[in-house]
């Protein structure tokens, strides 16, 4: 169950942005609207979101310049362009300078939040205390039956908040590529967690070495 996706707005046409934002909100994310380029960058220096969506031809500064400004920061927050430029170059120099999304006005409602539901998951905005299950390489967390299994085979339970944090921050790291993560807890739920070694490849699992030595 995907949760509310927090996003912050860039767009200077009010009615446009009336519009959009009522969109997001009665689809149950959580929008903040700005209309100026430098005002929205002071706010993503006192706040983080989801998922930014920009317009290009803003006040102060255009929604092109936002971008680069983000991305040199090392904000690499989602971020979706919503313009009315719809030539080649436009869109090509966008995308080479890390949006992750671009759709030309008219803005569509279905199409909208069909590309801030993908740009979500993309993200790993999910709501984990819905799910009854989740599985992370040969683990499982079977929170209807508050346990932790290895291969299917149990091997703690969930009562340790150590232990639902260890799996939360695995499925967070699930979701990079090229990285090799060493844990190590001395939880007694999570004794077959003990110093295990995590590798990680184009976003997926792609090793585990369980009860690594010392």
């Amino acid at each position: 169950m995907e949760k509310t996706v927090r996003i912050a707005y860039l767009e200077d046409d009010m009615a446009q942005a009336e519009l959009v934002t009522h969109w997001l909100k009665e689809a149950g994310h959580n929008c903040i609207h700005l209309a100026s380029g430098r005002e929205f960058m002071s706010l993503l220096r006192r706040d983080t979101f989801d998922i930014l969506v920009l317009d290009w031809e803003v006040p102060d500064m255009n929604g092109y310049a936002v971008l680069e400004e983000v991305r040199a920061s090392g904000n690499r927050t989602p971020v979706l362009f919503a313009t009315q430029r719809d030539d080649e170059s436009s869109i090509v120099g966008a995308l080479s300078q890390g949006a992750d999304d671009y759709m030309v006005k008219p803005t569509k409602q279905a199409e909208l939040l069909a590309r801030i539901a993908a740009l979500g998951r993309r993200a790993g905005v999910s709501d984990m205390d819905d799910e009854t299950a989740l599985t992370v390489g040969p683990w499982t967390v079977d929170r209807s039956r508050r346990q932790i299994l290895l291969a299917d085979e149990p091997t703690g339970n969930l009562d340790s908040e150590r232990s639902i944090e260890i799996m939360e921050l695995l499925t967070d790291l699930n979701r990079n590529s090229g990285i090799t993560v060493l844990m190590v807890t001395h939880e007694p739920d999570m004794a077959a967690f003990a110093r295990t070694i995590v590798h990680f490849k184009d976003g997926l699992v792609e090793r585990v070495d369980a009860g690594a030595g010392a």
